[in-house]
């Protein structure tokens, strides 16, 4: 049974056949190396509450975002990828630099050719970004394959005489949605400066299936269904990968998430308290903290 449900949401067409089955093959060998049951990705959704200092009842974190983001790290790394890898002040998930052959390029007089041109083909885009987008990925780079140009306009092409190395950042983000936008602006900014050449970012599938299911349901539970919402891509132009991730499997018997990689079950204190009319059992978390589970109302 294949550990973790991983799709593949969005593929950069410039990108050469060869860079983008890497790409591919290290994400998917990555994130299908998390696993808390035998070989399966299970998770225990099981709702978990707390005491706050001002004596409120709140929902809380039992599952721990850093076990996913780090056995998918440790695996990346195997894979001749750098993790936590910092770029002209920017630390990023992942990098590395994969050899391709020359791509294409356009000089500025081309370039102003091709925009016109483009721009009266394509009257629904807006100019500035389909300005960016063949700037930054033709006259600033020369790594990028044309099948993604009308056929014809590759007259206007020249072949690199170089061959480039392609430059890969990436992005796994298990946070809320405005930790989401925050390193899709990451991956956009080193690409505009020039410090990368293409993006992979990666988040989970939905908040029904996913998002919610591992952590405390919220409106800003991060995951591709929130993105989507939020017209997420109006203004990036690095290509891009994209990849999902869901658990393969939802048990209330599965054991829970911990920082250090580990799993746990929390230790039954064997006590009950009534809060607002509810019971709960009392249990002691990995951290050390009192958590409570909501038992049948007496």
């Amino acid at each position: 049974m294949v550990p973790m449900k991983v799709g593949d949401r969005l593929r950069p067409d410039e990108i050469p056949p060869h860079a983008h089955e890497r790409v591919c093959d290290d994400v998917h060998h990555a994130l299908q190396s998390v696993v808390t049951q035998g070989s399966e990705f299970v998770i225990n959704d099981t709702e978990w509450f707390w005491v706050n200092p001002q004596g409120q009842l709140r929902p809380t974190v039992v599952n721990s975002a850093p076990f996913i983001s780090k056995k998918f790290q440790d695996t990346l790394r195997t894979r001749g990828w750098k993790t936590e890898a910092t770029i002209e002040g920017q630390r990023i998930d992942g990098y590395i630099e994969l050899p391709i052959d020359p791509g294409y390029q356009l000089d500025r007089d081309t370039f102003l050719d091709l925009f016109i041109l483009a721009a009266r083909e394509k009257r629904e885009e807006r100019l500035d970004r389909l300005c960016a987008v063949l700037y930054r990925r033709y006259v600033v780079r020369r790594c990028h394959n044309i099948l993604v140009i009308p056929k014809h306009h590759h007259h206007l092409f020249i072949r690199a005489a170089e061959t480039p190395l392609l430059r890969i950042g990436l992005e796994f983000e298990t946070g809320n949605i405005s930790s989401s936008f925050r390193a899709l602006s990451k991956l956009e900014s080193l690409y505009v400066e020039g410090a990368i050449d293409a993006a992979v970012f990666i988040t989970s599938l939905d908040k029904e299936s996913t998002a919610a299911r591992i952590w405390p349901q919220s409106n800003r539970n991060g995951s591709f269904e929130e993105l989507e919402n939020r017209d997420y891509l109006r203004n990036f132009t690095a290509p891009l990968w994209e990849f999902s991730f869901a658990p393969d499997r939802i048990s209330i018997n599965a054991p829970y998430l911990a920082k250090d990689g580990s799993t746990f079950l929390p230790k039954d204190l064997s006590k009950e308290v009534m809060i607002k009319g509810r019971r709960f059992s009392v249990y002691k978390s990995v951290d050390g903290k009192e958590i409570l589970r909501s038992t049948a109302s007496p």
